[in-house]
């Protein structure tokens, strides 16, 4: 689904910079002009943000690789 209109990003296209190591929607701006035009898709990244970092969190812990600084609010470290 196109989650920026201004720059016609998809939420696959969020997600894949979120798994190259874009951390915030700050970056994603930088790298995809995500929420540099009118502003409106800011929340929707933020959310696909923070779903993949909860992804990639999990698929590191079931290999066993438990990153202290990647863990979710309120979970045990």
């Amino acid at each position: 689904m196109y989650v920026c209109l201004c720059h016609s990003v998809t939420d696959k296209q969020i997600r894949k910079a979120v798994r190259q190591g874009v951390g915030s929607v700050e970056e994603l701006g930088q790298e995809l002009r995500v929420a540099t035009g009118c502003g409106r898709c800011k929340d929707c990244a933020c959310k696909i943000i923070a779903e993949e970092n909860l992804a990639l969190w999990r698929e590191d812990a079931r290999d066993g690789d438990r990153h202290p600084d990647l863990l979710p609010v309120g979970a045990p470290a």
